[in-house]
This record gives structure tokens, C-alpha cells and sequence, in this order.
């Protein structure tokens, strides 16, 4: 009788488990689906817009060594497509080797930001914790998306990546660096981590709901 009951006990948690795989799966399908809308449907352009747009009315009167520092991935450019492709399952190693096709897409209401502080009479240095092996991928897709008008592109040293430093300090070390030359009015980024350490400027988060 023991037997049996714990046979039954054995079965009905198992049923359980199952109905918990599946809520929790179809759970997922459902964000998948609604990440997707967001991002396709226009939703995500417009958030963007909105904050672009306000802070643009920010930034004027810049001098000759006013710069605004640009973040690159799902900043500038997004790798959406890719991630999409795949799932939405995919390693850094992954973005890693993708990123080496320099087929990133410009994210446009960034791109028209970043147009129109150039035309303002802005400088852009571009800080990104890509590794520098993929200095001439980045360089190749920011031309091809548009953005060729820029003072630099500062990519983190392959030997820095491989010994594991965190990205935000270093980048907290070059915006110092570019503060003793420039005047750094203002950075974009999709992570707050990129607005750690100083010399920022006016902070202008993008939002992220890849990663």
C-alpha cells in the first residue's frame, strides 16, 4: 500500500513538473512574441525618438573641443536580427563572431541624434568594449550605416579583454583620459554602467531589452 502511494505521489509530481514545463514555456513564447512587437512594430523607434529628441534641446553652443561620447552596441548599432535569429539564445562569443561580418544596423532615431549634433558642430568619439580585433569590422560598419564623421573609435585592447577587465572601469579610464583634451558634454548608452566614473557629461540612457 506504501508502494502504491508513493508510485501515485511519483506520477502526480511528475504531471505537476510537466504542467509547470509547459505554463513556463508558453510563458516564454509570450515575451519572445512581445519583444518581437515591440521591437518591429515601431514601439521601441518611438521610445527612442522621444528621448533623442529631448536631448537634443540640451546640447547647443559647443566650442571646438565639444565632444559627445557614443556607446556603439544597441546604441548606435543593433545586432537585433542576429539575436533574433538565434533565438534570442546566443553567447557573447556568438555576437563576438557575428560582429566580425560588419552587418550591425544603425539604429536610426540614434543615427539622426547623431546627425544632428554633428551639424550642431559636436564631435563624436565612439567608446565601445567590443575587442579590438574587431577594429576594422567596426570601423567598416559604422561606414556602411552612415556614421563616417567622427574624431575617434576606441575599442578595448584584446590583451585588457582576455585579462578580464571590467568594461566600465575602462571605460571610466578613456573618458578620463578625453577629458584632459576635450570638453565631454554628454555620452549615450543602453547601460547605465557606461555613466559610472565621471566625466559623462549630460547622461543620455537608451533603453535594452535584449540583454
Amino acid at each position: 500500500m506504501k508502494l502504491l502511494y508513493l508510485l501515485f505521489l511519483f506520477v502526480f509530481n511528475s504531471y505537476t513538473q510537466v504542467d509547470h514545463l509547459k505554463d513556463a514555456t508558453k510563458e516564454f513564447k509570450k515575451k519572445l512574441q512581445n519583444l518581437a512587437s515591440y521591437y518591429e512594430q515601431g514601439d521601441y523607434e518611438k521610445e527612442l525618438q522621444a528621448i533623442c529628441k529631448s536631448s537634443l534641446s540640451n546640447l547647443y553652443n559647443p566650442d571646438n573641443n565639444s565632444v559627445i561620447i557614443f556607446d556603439i552596441d544597441e546604441t548606435a548599432l543593433t545586432d537585433y536580427y542576429f539575436f533574433k535569429s538565434q533565438n534570442f539564445d546566443w553567447t557573447i562569443e556568438d555576437a563576438f563572431q557575428f560582429r566580425k561580418s560588419s552587418t550591425s544596423a544603425a539604429i536610426k532615431p540614434v543615427f539622426d541624434f547623431y546627425t544632428a549634433v554633428r551639424n550642431l558642430g559636436f564631435k563624436v568619439i565612439f567608446i565601445t568594449s567590443r575587442r579590438s580585433t574587431l577594429q576594422e569590422a567596426t570601423e567598416k560598419n559604422l561606414q556602411k550605416e552612415g556614421y563616417t564623421d567622427y574624431e575617434q573609435l576606441i575599442l578595448l585592447p584584446i590583451e585588457l579583454f582576455n585579462a578580464g577587465v571590467k568594461h566600465e572601469e575602462w571605460k571610466a579610464e578613456k573618458r578620463a583620459e578625453l577629458a584632459q583634451k576635450y570638453n565631454i558634454v554628454a555620452s549615450i548608452s543602453d547601460s547605465d554602467k557606461d555613466f559610472e566614473g565621471g566625466n559623462t557629461g549630460f547622461k543620455i540612457k537608451l533603453p535594452n531589452y535584449l540583454y
